[in-house]
């Protein structure tokens, strides 16, 4: 990235900071993203009672503990399927937590090169 320039191209980039990820995330989805990562049933079940079973002063439908050990893996192992759909195109992807970033090394072009002088 940081030599981008001397070979005539740009880096691109886009950080992304996903709002409410840990409260919004449906707990089916959160199971059924465990098991595609082949987590045994037994604990996809302890996690679903730990998810459905926690004390609140209302009832929770989805959403993981906001500072809990496990939401971030969940939420990662949740995410997964987008990362592995965008590992297919010609552009870097990392992601921890609830943040991504998405870079990309673009080649300048004719028009590039023109729009960018007007």
């Amino acid at each position: 990235m940081e030599d981008t320039t001397l070979k005539g191209k740009y880096a691109v980039g886009v950080f992304v900071d996903i709002e409410g990820v840990f409260d919004c995330a449906p707990f089916q989805k959160l199971c059924d993203a465990a098991r595609k990562h082949g987590v045994d049933e037994t604990l996809i079940k302890s996690i679903y009672a730990m998810l459905t079973q926690r004390l609140l002063y209302m009832e929770a439908t989805k959403g993981c503990p906001q500072g809990g050990a496990l939401s971030p893996l969940l939420w990662s192992m949740l995410i997964s399927s987008l990362l592995c759909k965008l590992q297919n195109l010609p552009i870097h992807v990392q992601a921890y937590a609830n943040d991504v970033a998405v870079l990309a090394v673009l080649a300048v072009g004719r028009n590039l090169g023109m729009a960018r002088n007007t």
